[in-house]
């Protein structure tokens, strides 16, 4: 596990350094990151809060973290 953290951990930074080149935006590393991990989890978060299967606690979880009371909201598409 810490081997797959640590290129988690490169693949940010790489990340961070590659769009600081091509940007203008003055952003911290640390915004970036939980940006960019958002980004890249919100996709399958809205996959699961529109099954119907699910129990209601975990939904409501789901669109809570989602910061929507809809599965697919339009600031997520």
């Amino acid at each position: 596990m810490v081997i797959l953290y640590r290129i988690l951990d490169l693949c940010g930074v790489n990340a961070y350094v590659i769009f600081s080149q091509h940007s203008a935006k003055n952003i911290q590393i640390g915004d970036f990151l939980k940006k960019f991990a958002r980004s890249l989890v919100i996709p399958h978060i809205q996959r699961r809060a529109i099954k119907s299967n699910r129990a209601n606690y975990l939904k409501m979880t789901l669109k809570r973290v989602l910061g929507c009371f809809k599965p697919l909201c339009k600031d997520y598409q």
